[in-house]
């Protein structure tokens, strides 16, 4: 036989070798079926397949259960599907999330099997990790972690289990109860034959809320071993399709009856099952912290209504309430509170409904708003949907939202007015280019709130911010809340400082050292929440509107003074845009002079208001402390021929109002010194120049070398025009 003859004879058996082994190597990994149920998601579904069919871990179908899309999902589900045979598309009408899931797992092939929602995504080792795990520990559900992230910052958050490791025989029971990642479906890796042995387990296709738990309180009683890992593998996009069931619900009285009969079929299904006597203690328990959890995020006006209900279920059930988890059982009693309030002010025959007397003590009055929101605007139509949206979907409803537009030239006004004619809760004032000072002064005239809250257009508010400032200021009889809040972006130290607040009250007659012993009692007015009458009464306060900067400070000097009860909340309400905001603290950066004149403008207009006000006297040490504090910190930052003159200001100020210099507190006294020193000094303006004129050829030489490196020409490409650096003006 020639030689090139045996070769090729080799080479064949080689090939066919190759192919067995790559055959037997497919056979020992195990199938994941990913199920997808689909619903017009075109926005995110090509994200969602491709986080699965990008995964290190390869052997897997993906199956996507088109319900009946009636935007383009079919066809960039089609698309993913000729690109990648691991893709498979089933096509049903219309007929619910549910149907969907029980056709995937109909179809699914795999050992293991995954439910990933069609607006969400995984991370690329997500299933090697998982069936690592699952493999090595033989075990029928796999728990781990996942992000939250989305439209609602306020929900933003990483969730990964507390006690990761292996749990087996009534273990599981326990995990069950104990990690919330146990009862959300999308955080489960599940062993095939635990879901269809003969179990017969389905999604309910009859229930609108709640399928997917139900499902898994019926999975558990089959699982004989889990597997817990604190991995973060699953991202939650939590978008306003998917808030719609617990947020931003239309009928919330259904929808929290919907969660108590949810609790009714868990039971029911226990019971059926013999599970219900082994973990009744576990189940009740889960119930009492599951409601008092949605009771809080509820309206107050129905919470005794609300906890009422949940005690009908609990009689329904026959359920043994002094079974209840001693880190409950105080929940339990709040509970038993509010319904007895409910019982006591009556209900009505067939006791489902809550009777007019207790209807109207908890109606919203309309007429009178509680709460006056004033939002100045100019130019901001990037963000004042999201601004204004964030009050109007308060829980808190008795509200009235006032925007001053000072001249907007681009769409503030139509979306405004868009906004204004689905809820007639927003008061739209417009005038001529006047600056932020004048429009605060008009929402203030035209507000007739027992309360007032100041926000920037291009900041939002969490969700629930009035609900716990009306409920607190009430309960404490507070005239000012000062609250916490949430940098959007990169923030400076300084301004991290004041948005992290901590707890404490003062009380009658010591709120008054509060304008200087809270971190975040100034500048940010939008931290504040303040009674109306101690703005209105006496003499009224209005902002300063010949002032271009530190308005806002100085209006806080007035009214801070007039409040005799504070209470400081470490409650993070509010999230400050950074990159917006700090653009004007940019702009004045670049001209220092003008922003120590303010500084020094700020402090004359503080002096004289005390003064006349009877404040000045009593008030000396601390007011000069934080003048020197404040001029210090802007005058070392500018070049040393330009010192002496800036601290010659501070100095005569000093002099004009007479203040006492020894009354200035220790840590500040060598400020004070240097700048006393400094303000007689001659300086050689020569040498300084010098000096200045070398630093700006080296601060040119280093802007050059940024502009010519690849990550800067790499990130201008990648910035909208809009945003980028205009180049000129920085050389």
């Amino acid at each position: 036989m020639r030689k090139d003859v045996i070769n090729e004879n080799n080479r064949k058996e080689e090939t066919r070798g190759m192919i067995k082994t790559d055959m037997e190597h497919k056979a020992s990994i195990p199938l994941v079926s990913v199920i997808i149920p689909v619903y017009n998601a075109e926005c995110y579904i090509k994200q969602c397949v491709d986080s699965i069919l990008e995964q290190t871990y390869e052997n897997i179908e993906v199956i996507c259960i088109d319900d009946g899309s009636e935007d383009s999902t079919s066809a960039i589900l089609q698309f993913l599907a000729r690109k990648d045979k691991r893709v498979i598309v089933l096509n049903q009408q219309h007929l619910g999330v549910s149907a969907a899931r029980n056709k995937g797992m109909k179809f699914a092939k795999g050992k293991y099997i995954s439910f990933v929602e069609a607006d969400d995504y995984i991370e690329n080792e997500s299933y090697e990790i998982l069936v690592q795990n699952a493999e090595e520990k033989n075990v029928d559900i796999v728990i781990f972690g996942s992000n939250i992230i989305g439209e609602n910052l306020e929900k933003s958050s990483t969730e990964t289990p507390q006690n990761p490791g292996y749990y087996n025989g009534n273990k599981v029971m326990n995990v069950f109860f104990d990690e919330s990642e146990a009862r959300s479906l999308y955080t489960c890796f599940f062993r095939k034959n635990v879901l269809s042995n003969g179990n017969g387990i389905k999604f309910n296709e009859k229930m609108d809320y709640g399928e997917d738990k139900l499902f898994l309180f019926e999975v558990v009683p089959q699982v004989e071993n889990v597997s817990v890992v604190n991995n973060v593998i699953y991202n939650h996009r939590f978008s306003s399709q998917g808030s719609v069931t617990r947020y931003y619900i239309e009928d919330i009285r259904k929808y929290f009856q919907s969660q108590l009969s949810l609790a009714a079929q868990i039971a029911d299904s226990w019971k059926n099952n013999g599970m219900f006597e082994k973990a009744e203690d576990k189940f009740v328990t889960w119930l009492i912290h599951e409601e008092y959890n949605y009771i809080n995020e509820l309206p107050s006006g129905i919470r005794n209504w609300a906890a009422w209900e949940v005690i009908k279920l609990i009689e329904e059930l026959d359920l043994k309430y002094y079974c209840i988890d001693w880190r409950e059982k105080a929940h339990f009693d709040e509970i038993v509170k509010m319904a007895e309030i409910c019982k006591e002010r009556g209900l009505d025959d067939d006791n489902t409904g809550i009777t007019e007397k207790l209807f109207s003590e908890i109606s919203l009055n309309n007429s009178e708003p509680l709460v006056s929101v004033i939002v100045p605007t100019y130019n901001v139509d990037e963000y004042i949907k999201q601004c204004i949206d964030s009050l109007l979907d308060q829980t808190y409803k008795n509200i009235e939202v006032i925007c001053v537009d000072d001249g907007s030239s681009d769409n503030t006004i139509p979306i405004l007015k868009f906004i204004q004619e689905k809820d007639d809760r927003l008061k739209l004032i417009q005038q001529e280019h006047a600056g932020v000072s004048a429009a605060r002064n008009k929402g203030l005239d035209a507000a007739r709130g027992k309360y007032i809250s100041f926000v920037d257009s291009d900041d939002f508010i969490q969700w629930n911010s009035y609900e716990i400032l009306v409920s607190v200021a009430e309960k404490f009889h507070l005239d000012l809340i000062i609250f916490g809040g949430n940098a959007i972006g990169e923030a400076p130290k300084w301004i991290q400082n004041k948005l992290n607040t901590r707890y404490k009250y003062y009380e009658k007659g010591t709120a008054k050292k509060v304008v200087f012993e809270e971190e975040s009692a100034r500048p940010f007015l939008w931290l504040h929440f303040i009674r109306r009458d101690i703005i209105e009464r006496g003499d009224k306060l209005r902002f300063n509107e010949t002032m271009e900067m530190g308005e806002d400070q100085l209006f806080q000097f007035e009214y801070v003074p007039r409040a005799e009860s504070v209470m400081v909340l470490e409650d993070k309400l509010y999230n400050y845009r950074i990159g917006r905001n700090c653009s004007l603290m940019q702009l004045y950066e670049k001209q220092k002079m003008k922003k120590f004149d303010s500084h020094i403008l700020l402090i004359s207009n503080v002096i004289e208001s005390w003064k006349k006000r009877g404040l000045f006297y009593e008030n000396e040490d601390r007011l000069i402390t934080w003048m020197v504090n404040l001029t210090y910190w802007s005058l070392i930052f500018f070049p040393k021929a330009f010192q002496p003159e800036l601290a010659k200001k501070v100095v005569d100020l000093v002099k004009k109002y007479d203040i006492k210099e020894y009354c200035i507190a220790w840590y500040e006294k060598e400020h004070w010194d240097y700048m006393k020193e400094i303000a007689e000094k001659e300086i050689d303006l020569e040498e300084e120049i010098r000096e200045l004129k070398e630093k700006i050829a080296q601060d040119k030489y280093q802007i050059r070398e940024i502009l010519k490196s690849k990550a800067f020409r790499l990130g201008r490409l990648t910035t909208k025009k809009r945003e980028r650096i205009d180049l000129n003006k920085i050389m």
